[in-house]
């Protein structure tokens, strides 16, 4: 009964120390971020959901090749399975804060050396012995310590959670960009292709004008240099979109030797889609991975610091080991068996540390000062990212406007000057200048397109899109469930 009594007080004031409150810390990471974006009023309200953007060009190969991408990708994956070993690690502190117990099982055998009394015991009968046991220690949390680093290890998994979602992110993207610039390189290709036949007709034109007497050999040898540029532009414009298509495997986890697309592949979508409505700047803080993982880091780095003070403070330590013994000495000495038990308590503090105490919570502060100010810096540089993204595109869209509208002249102009060059009005430079002057607007209106899909991957991108975000509500393991308890503690 006084043992039960002990132990039952023993428990009780273990029980009343853990529950004095862990160490706090306070990081002040919080932006004061504006209302609203500059281009909030010419925002598509009706626009779709940015969450799988690439659908909205409409475009089932982009389609396919995205999922492919986000299915088979190595990088992908290595960012997951960096996940997956936060998770576990996690776990690992998470258990630390119980009890551990353990079973023993101990034999022994030999003889026993009686001195000089040989004849008291029988040396040839052996001596044997079991010893069955088991403990139960504990440490009990009372200032924190185990808890904070419990912690940081969670949101440290957390953070890891949401980097590779923030590679799921830029994989999308890479997979557009590298799609839409082998588009473009394809429609270029064809636009090569055409000028080249055009300058053949108008060379065979020439020759013949030349034949009669009616043009000048230097007409006939700038035709034929003209042509011989344009044919030269060929094998560039093919070894490019080879380079495109291995770019595409490789981020597809596919070998480039067995990698194949459709084709023909279809055009360069004639512009992006429209700039998503009812997006915030404070969005940017849920709809970020990268922010979300800069986030989370700052807290896995404030419960560090909240560890690193705990240590300053006592540790308490309860333990039990019990069980059952029993030792066969043979000879008169017989045998002796019985139950055991003992239950022990510890107190220790740090006295003299040279140091190391205070320099180890200086060190993790000034770690968690500097996460803070650069998750400061990532955020005015996410709203940069936006504002950036979509200049660039409302810019390339006003520039294909531009030359389209300069395409339309150089048409009317190029056909005015042949038909003069044909009279005899203007020489042949001035009417092969005016056809160069064409196949220049076209190619001008094709990188005005490519560009302004760019800047449309990128302002989705930088709004967040990309992601389901079923992905951050923590159905995919224990280090998803959210924020630890106690997280109030690290001024979250």
């Amino acid at each position: 009964m006084r043992f039960g009594f002990s132990l039952a007080a023993s428990a009780a004031g273990a029980l009343l120390l853990a529950g004095c409150s862990p160490c706090t810390v306070e990081y002040g990471a919080d932006p004061d971020l504006p209302a609203s974006y500059s281009f909030a009023g010419s925002a598509d309200p009706a626009s779709a959901a940015i969450d799988r953007w690439w659908e909205q060009f409409g475009d089932p190969v982009l389609n396919r090749l995205v999922a492919d991408a986000l299915r088979d990708s190595p990088d992908l994956a290595a960012a997951r399975e960096r996940y997956e070993k936060a998770r576990h690690e996690a776990a690992v502190r998470g258990a630390d804060l119980g009890p551990s117990a353990a079973l023993s099982l101990q034999t022994v055998g030999g003889r026993i050396l009686a001195g000089d009394t040989p004849a008291v015991l029988d040396h040839s009968q052996a001596r044997r012995g079991l010893l069955l046991g088991g403990g139960v220690s504990w440490e009990p949390d009372i200032f924190g310590e185990k808890r904070s680093q419990a912690d940081a290890a969670v949101f440290s998994a957390l953070s890891r959670r949401d980097e590779a979602v923030a590679a799921r992110t830029a994989l999308a993207a890479r997979v557009a960009e590298n799609y839409f610039a082998l588009q473009e390189l394809r429609e270029r290709l064809d636009l090569t292709r055409r000028r080249i036949q055009e300058l053949e007709r108008l060379e065979k034109y020439v020759r013949g004008r030349f034949s009669a007497g009616q043009a000048l050999a230097s007409d006939v040898e700038d035709t034929a240099v003209r042509l011989s540029a344009a044919r030269a532009l060929i094998p560039q414009l093919e070894a490019g979109s080879d380079c495109r298509r291995r770019i595409l495997a490789a981020l597809a986890g596919r070998a480039p030797q067995s990698f194949n697309l459709e084709d023909p592949l279809p055009f360069l979508p004639r512009s992006a889609p429209a700039v998503p409505g009812g997006m915030v700047p404070g969005d940017l803080l849920l709809r970020r991975p990268d922010l979300r993982a800069c986030q989370n880091r700052i807290r896995a780095l404030a419960a560090m610091k909240a560890a690193a003070q705990a240590d300053l403070y006592p540790r308490f330590g309860i333990s039990f080991l019990g069980g059952y013994g029993a030792l066969r000495l043979g000879g008169i000495m017989g045998s002796s068996d019985g139950w055991f038990s003992l239950l022990t308590g510890s107190v220790s503090a740090p006295i003299f540390t040279n140091g190391r105490i205070r320099e180890n919570i200086e060190a993790r502060g000034a770690e968690l000062r500097e996460a803070a100010r650069d998750f400061e810096s990532r955020i005015l540089g996410a709203l940069r990212d936006v504002e950036n993204a979509y200049s660039r595109m409302i810019a390339q869209q006003r520039r294909r406007s531009l030359l389209e509208e300069e395409l339309s002249r150089a048409d009317r102009l190029a056909a005015a000057a042949f038909r003069e060059f044909e009279l005899g009005a203007k020489n042949f430079d001035a009417a092969a200048a005016a056809r160069m002057q064409v196949l220049s607007c076209q190619g001008e209106i094709l990188d005005s397109r490519l560009q302004e899909l760019n800047a449309g991957i990128d302002l989705f991108t930088a709004l967040g899109g990309g992601w389901d975000p079923g992905e951050l509500t923590g159905e995919d393991g224990a280090a998803g469930e959210g924020d630890p308890a106690g997280k109030e503690d690290y001024g979250t």
